[in-house]
């Protein structure tokens, strides 16, 4: 279930339920004409207007106002709304800051913190800006999100809708930190990690038009432990979920209970071990990343260091996902390209 209203921490912001006492402090932002010239609603400005988006904010059970870090300030509020499981998607919205935080670094930690925590629920968020509001709009394209639509807005106007997955999300850049002040993931990991996630998308809705691709077994070459697809793509986020309990010498969950033959199932494993395994880079302190600790595996203890489990969690998934098309292609089933080249990791046009 998505969680709507989370608390969110990043380098310069934390987002937090918004309250119905945080009027005042909130109206003494919202009041700025000029924070609404390019919005569909220019006159929002006014407080009978305000009155109405702020107590539509508060019963929604979706919005999170913005605390600027270094003032402990509010600084302007954002919403979660319609989500849409049968879709996957989440719209983000009702997003204002005041003019003192403008200028790109604000709103686009408020976005990240906000995208990141909704991709570990959904596949696609979706954005929507007046078609006149260029400021808007601009900053929602530099996420990475596509335009897909229009539609008519509660003002009576046309507003541009966006689309923004995994794979095409450009991200806040290399430094944004997390809650400890840890860089979020270790930055020569992201571009695999989103690689990957590219990957995933892919082969999900392979499976889901070919649910007989994610059956085939792997014959007399097997290891006899992963004998279908479907059983070595749970095996990978499987892999991926317990490799960091594993470090933290907690009780690994258990996974042989995820039916091998449910694509569903197994996918919505691998958004559940994906999400663990980002939450584990950003809290893992710097100084540890290369102190040699104590790891079980099968039946020995290896002496090992945190990079080199996380670089070989994101290689073991991608030496897989090979063996797993060369499966496929053996029993005729193809799907375009797969190769990083031509992911839109480090842009590029991510053909198929």
């Amino acid at each position: 279930m998505f969680e709507l209203q989370p608390t969110l921490s990043g380098k310069l912001l934390e987002m937090r339920p918004l309250r119905a006492d945080d009027w005042d402090a909130i109206y003494a932002l919202a009041r700025d004409p000029l924070i609404w010239e390019q919005h569909p609603d220019r006159e929002r400005w006014r407080e009978e207007r305000f009155r109405v988006v702020f107590r539509e904010a508060v019963e929604s059970g979706g919005a999170l106002v913005a605390i600027d870090r270094q003032t402990g300030q509010a600084i302007g509020f954002t919403r979660y709304h319609d989500y849409r499981p049968e879709k996957s998607e989440i719209e983000i919205g009702w997003t204002f800051l005041a003019r003192s935080h403008w200028g790109g670094k604000y709103n686009s930690e408020m976005k990240d913190l906000m995208v990141r925590h909704a991709f570990k629920f959904v596949k696609t968020v979706v954005f929507s800006a007046g078609v006149d509001n260029k400021r808007s709009c601009r900053a929602i394209e530099k996420l990475g999100a596509v335009p897909v639509g229009t539609k008519t807005n509660q003002n009576g106007g046309e507003s541009v809708v966006y689309h923004l997955t995994q794979a095409s999300y450009k991200g806040y850049g290399p430094s944004l930190l997390g809650r400890n002040g840890v860089g979020m993931t270790a930055p020569e990991l992201e571009p695999f990690l989103r690689y990957t996630e590219w990957e995933r998308e892919k082969w999900h809705a392979l499976f889901t038009r070919d649910r007989s691709a994610f059956l085939i077994k792997t014959g007399p070459h097997g290891d006899g432990r992963l004998n279908t697809v479907g059983e070595i793509v749970r095996h990978i986020f499987s892999a991926e979920l317990r490799y960091p309990q594993r470090l933290r010498g907690e009780l690994m969950t258990e996974t042989g209970n995820v039916p091998a033959d449910d694509v569903e199932a197994v996918f919505a494993l691998g958004r559940q071990s994906r999400a663990a395994f980002r939450a584990y880079l950003a809290a893992l302190p710097a100084g540890k990343w290369d102190t040699p600790q104590e790891m079980p595996l099968f039946k020995s203890t290896l002496m090992i260091t945190p990079r080199k489990v996380v670089t070989h969690t994101v290689l073991h998934e991608i030496r897989h996902w090979a063996q797993i098309a060369t499966m496929l292609r053996f029993e005729g089933v193809t799907d375009g390209f797969h190769d990083f080249l031509f992911s839109p990791v480090m842009g590029g046009a991510g053909q198929s």
